[in-house]
């Protein structure tokens, strides 16, 4: 990671790490301690819940991950996912707290960026696939959500 951010040294650029399962920074915990070992203002977290609840392994929630890694997160993935399913489901239906997530953000005026990966037709560690037909579902979803949370967004 070190030498990745050597790479970027300079350049205005903010490279983010997701937590992502099995490797070192799949727990909340070890994504925060990857940032503070690298200690660089280039380094952030993209934070994706649906990881924690995909991987089996890391049993962490909403409630118990993202206060570990709010201060670090740049960056938030909407993914959302059902314990033991292989593909995601639709924002807010899933195990991975998007609704509070959401209303989390909405609190704290949260003005980063907000990717959707909701991965409905195929899912896995290393991609995922949705159809424009899902895409759009998944979009009118979390726009409903937010909407409820009170989450603006452009």
């Amino acid at each position: 990671m070190a030498a990745k951010l050597e790479v970027i040294k300079g350049v205005d650029v903010i490279m983010v790490h997701e937590n992502e399962a099995y490797i070192y920074g799949e727990t909340a915990q070890r994504c925060v301690d990857l940032v503070k070992t690298i200690n660089s203002p280039q380094l952030w977290l993209a934070y994706d819940p649906a990881n924690f609840v995909w991987s089996h392994r890391n049993k962490s929630n909403m409630r118990v991950s993202w206060p570990i890694m709010k201060p670090y997160v740049a960056h938030i993935y909407i993914k959302d996912w059902k314990v033991g399913d292989e593909i995601g489901s639709i924002p807010g239906t899933g195990d991975a707290q998007i609704k509070e997530l959401l209303a989390e953000l909405a609190t704290m005026e949260y003005t980063g960026c907000i990717t959707m990966e909701p991965h409905l037709e195929k899912g896995g560690q290393f991609g995922g696939a949705t159809s424009p037909e899902l895409f759009a579902q998944a979009i009118a979803a979390v726009r409903q959500l937010c909407a409820e949370a009170g989450l603006e967004y452009e």
